[in-house]
């Protein structure tokens, strides 16, 4: 079989991860076997540039050598070569297992250019063809090389670890799924040896955590499982496994542990009270992966798939090669800019990290696609593409020269598009990118008052902001998942627009912050998390604004939604038990410190918040035996805290009568008479002859007052009282 293979040459991920790539496979001895490799790095048969298009690898070629198939292996990882869809020899696309659906618009683009794409399970055969690909086949491409597999295996009862997980990082905001599935194991590291990791050093140090582990627990956020499966089976541990795509593969019960949810933990312990039944289920997963995983093997296999499919006679179609002249140069634009974010700007496929190249070339062909047609997509991506250079090279603050065709384009497409909301959105995020709030804001209020009024036009397709790292946390995921759903017909583009809508108001929202207008900012939160309440960085922000602004029952309701949304996010968790304490729910803080100290305790990269959690601890006054319960650093903290972020407010709002209300609050609980009677006439100096003449200002204002008296009152008599006993204390001392 002659074979041109997409490689990716000497780039260290090739090394890194050495299973992944059939170059560290081919046996150039094979006679049944030819392959000529041909990418953007030094180390392949031919090299091209980014800017080259497939035709000049196809002149490369020896007249008498002609492939029997191109492999475009781990292309949404690598750059889709220009022109691939005139191939004159069959395509085959292959997506790296799992995370294909992070970037749509680019996938789309992959599988409308190949005769076949290879998925790994049930997630890709039933939406690879969703997104236009004509000819899927299910192959698993994991595999696992044979110099890593233990050659005898340590028996599971000799193993030190009940469960071993790790992942490369957790994070709750871009990967929440990792997260809640590290709380639900944290629950049994009570009554087991758990060992959740993070800061593995290296493969051979992973490999022997895995033979000193029982289980292994893989998760899949969605698509196909894990290589971490055949990774832990390959040294005798039993995998555990989230995800029916597994089952494909490996014997649910005999070879492997499939989990749920619901099931999670009835699974892990039955199966751990059973070291018999591990054993047999070591053994078994074991000689399936010896059996039909090793990689040189599993390529080989591979290749038999490939080989049967295109003997199959099939009408398929290139659906890239029907796009007409404006089209095609947007597919172009598109695909050059998702693969800069998706490879090029992390250096895991090309050695050469040239920004400008990948994002100039973007630009060029956005630049070819309005000139066909202006067209407010084309202009859109033209802007998006530009932005992205231009923040790039110059950082967010040194850009308003270069910032000026930029605005210019979509004040254009808003002028000739006025209900074409992406116009609004990137126009409004690049002034807030460039810290002109007020132009920012102005748009945003645009967008919404269209979406309000139901006069809107959205193009979900428009390109995505992927170099605005704001823009990832908040939209990447959840908006490539409303396309896959829209391309299903399960949802409407309104409901992409709700997501914009959202985003626009937590964006808002840091405007309104950032004049010092608190009670605006926490009301358009609230409605962004009304339009999607699983927006964690809404969620936390709201939470956070809430306690600030004295809502005490409201910042707890939300403070415990977000941990829900945020299991592994201890800071978090932290400035919750603060508030418990100050509000004197002492029960529910107990019952968070319990949980903190069992994630710090649980999780190893977690450790070192247990030394921040022990000074937490000692500044709670009320159960500080050694500060007598006279001193509450606490409160004193947070209410310090307080009055620390609302002056500055005040300052930029002085007529604003609810935050003086508020900071008087603050000053009251600090039994701070003198502060509030001096911000009270600090207040009242400044007004005019027309402030305070609304019936709602002057009703604060009369409170106000009366709470000065009552507690001046009081507290004179306090202080007379004291001064009367003390003075009688002296008098007797005199006296004897």
């Amino acid at each position: 079989m002659k074979i041109l293979l997409l490689g990716i040459g000497n780039a260290p991920v090739r090394f890194d991860s050495a299973s992944f790539f059939f170059e560290n496979l081919l046996d150039r001895r094979d006679e049944n076997l030819d392959v000529i490799t041909f990418g953007y790095n030094e180390g392949v048969d031919i090299r091209i540039n980014p800017e080259d298009d497939f035709e000049k690898v196809v002149k490369s070629l020896s007249p008498d050598w002609r492939p029997d198939c191109c492999i475009l292996q781990g292309i949404d990882y690598n750059l889709l070569p220009r022109g691939i869809e005139k191939a004159p020899f069959p395509v085959v696309a292959l997506p790296f297992p799992g995370d294909w659906d992070l970037d749509l618009i680019y996938t789309k683009a992959i599988v409308e250019a190949a005769d076949l794409v290879i998925g790994a399970g049930y997630f890709d055969e039933e939406n690879l063809p969703v997104i236009g690909a004509g000819n899927v086949e299910i192959f698993y491409l994991g595999s696992v090389r044979e110099k890593f597999i233990d050659p005898q295996p340590v028996k599971i009862r000799d193993r030190k670890y009940d469960l071993f997980y790790t992942a490369t990082w957790f994070s709750d905001i871009t990967h929440p799924e990792r997260s809640e599935w590290a709380a639900r194991l944290v629950k049994l590291s009570g009554k087991h040896n758990i060992l959740i990791e993070t800061r593995i050093k290296s493969y051979e140090e992973y490999i022997l955590l895995l033979r000193n582990s029982k289980l292994a627990f893989s998760h899949v956020r969605q698509g196909v499982f894990s290589n971490r499966v055949l990774e832990a089976a390959s040294q005798g541990t039993v995998p555990v496994v989230t995800g029916r795509d597994v089952q494909r593969y490996f014997q649910n019960g005999t070879e492997i542990v499939s989990v749920g949810a619901g099931d999670f933990y009835e699974c892990v312990e039955r199966y751990l009270k059973d070291e018999d039944l591990l054993q047999e289920m070591s053994e078994r997963a074991y000689k399936n992966i010896t059996d039909n995983f090793i990689s040189e093997s599993r390529f080989l296999k591979l290749l038999k798939v490939i080989e049967r499919n295109l003997k199959q006679e099939k009408n398929i179609s290139r659906r890239a090669v029907s796009l007409g002249e404006y089209e095609s140069a947007v597919r172009s634009g598109e695909i050059y800019f998702y693969a800069y974010f998706r490879t090029v700007s992390g250096g895991y496929f090309f050695t050469d990290k040239n920004t400008s190249l990948f994002l100039g070339l973007s630009i060029d062909e956005f630049r070819k696609a309005v000139e066909v047609n202006a067209a407010p997509r084309g202009l859109i991506n033209l802007a998006v593409a530009m932005s992205a250079l231009l923040f790039q090279h110059d950082g967010n603050r040194e850009t308003v020269e270069g910032a000026k065709e930029i605005i210019s384009l979509l004040e254009g497409v808003t002028a000739s598009n006025p209900s074409y909301i992406m116009a609004y959105f990137n126009l409004g995020l690049l002034h807030f990118r460039l810290d002109n709030l007020e132009a920012a804001l102005e748009n945003f209020l645009k967008l919404i008052r269209l979406m309000e009024d139901e006069e809107y036009e959205i193009d979900p397709w428009c390109l995505q902001n992927r170099d605005f790292d704001l823009f990832n946390l908040l939209l990447q995921k959840p908006l490539n998942e409303k396309l896959l759903s829209l391309m299903k017909g399960e949802l409407s583009s309104d409901d992409i627009a709700r997501l914009y809508h959202s985003s626009v108001l937590f964006f808002m929202s840091m405007i309104y912050e950032e004049r010092g207008d608190l009670y605006n900012a926490l009301d358009v939160l609230m409605h962004a998390h009304d339009l999607y309440p699983s927006n964690r960085l809404v969620v936390k922000r709201a939470a956070q604004l809430s306690a600030l602004l004295g809502l005490r029952q409201e910042s707890i309701a939300l403070y415990e939604e977000a941990i829900k949304l945020m299991p592994l996010d201890l800071g978090l968790r932290m400035e919750m038990i603060r508030f418990l304490y100050l509000y004197q729910r002492d029960k529910e803080m107990l019952k968070g410190v319990n949980e903190i100290k069992l994630l710090s305790s649980s999780i190893k990269s977690m450790r070192d918040r247990t030394v921040e959690l022990k000074t937490l601890m000692e500044s709670l006054g009320r159960f500080n035996q050694s500060s007598g319960g006279l001193h509450d650093p606490c409160t004193e903290v947070v209410l310090n805290g307080m009055i620390d972020s609302l002056y500055p407010c005040l300052k930029k709002n002085p007529r604003d009568i609810r935050l003086l209300y508020r900071i008087i609050g603050v000053w009251n609980e600090l039994g701070r008479i003198d502060r509030i009677i001096e911000i009270f006439s600090d207040y009242l100096a400044s007004c005019d002859g027309t402030e305070g003449q609304d019936e709602e200002t002057a009703s604060i204002l009369s409170d106000i007052y009366k709470y000065i008296r009552e507690a001046t009152g009081v507290r004179e008599n306090l202080m007379r009282e004291k001064l009367d006993a003390l003075e009688r204390f002296i008098l007797e001392r005199q006296e004897a």
